[in-house]
């Protein structure tokens, strides 16, 4: 399977968006395939009605889009409720917890998560993610493995020190 990304993140005021917009410019640069669900249109800039319509149409696209990348990058910062349904949903299928994967493991499935306020990960996302990131430029580093096959060794937090506000929960 082509590696190829899905990003999980809000994107929904200025610095969210700056984000993702960074990691796309990364993604871009290393010639990396990716689906930013934000470039699909956002329900935001709709009206009530054609925001209706529309709502099916994006949450089918944006599963059929897990369902098909292999990695995942998910902004934890803000605790989106549409990022943590994809991480939620992208990690059944990686454990084969879900019909949708025929309850088969996903071993090509990699999950990294990513912070720009330097959180850290709870015990249920340390048991999900391949790897959890407290800088942009980590995605580079990541990605690096991860092309070489060495994904097995990503090292779980990029940075030496988790901030205080980890949760053990």
């Amino acid at each position: 399977m082509k590696n190829s990304v899905y990003i999980a993140a809000p994107f929904f005021n200025p610095e969210q968006l700056k984000l993702v917009q960074d990691i796309e410019l990364q993604l871009r640069m290393d010639d990396i395939e990716f689906f930013s669900p934000r470039l699909d249109g956002t329900l935001s800039e709709m009206s009530g009605e054609k925001k209706e319509q529309a709502i099916p149409a994006i949450f089918k696209a944006n599963i059929d889009n897990i369902r098909e990348h292999n990695i995942m990058i998910a902004v934890l910062d803000d605790y989106d409720p549409g990022t943590i349904f994809e991480v939620g949903y992208f990690t059944c299928l990686k454990h084969g917890d879900h019909p949708a994967s025929n309850y088969q493991k996903h071993f090509d499935k990699i999950l990294l998560t990513l912070s720009n306020h330097n959180y850290g990960v709870n015990v249920m996302l340390r048991q999900a993610v391949n790897a959890h990131m407290l800088n942009i430029m980590d995605i580079r580093v990541a990605i690096g493995m991860i092309l070489q096959g060495n994904y097995h060794h990503l090292p779980m937090v990029f940075a030496e020190n988790l901030s205080p506000t980890e949760s053990t929960t």
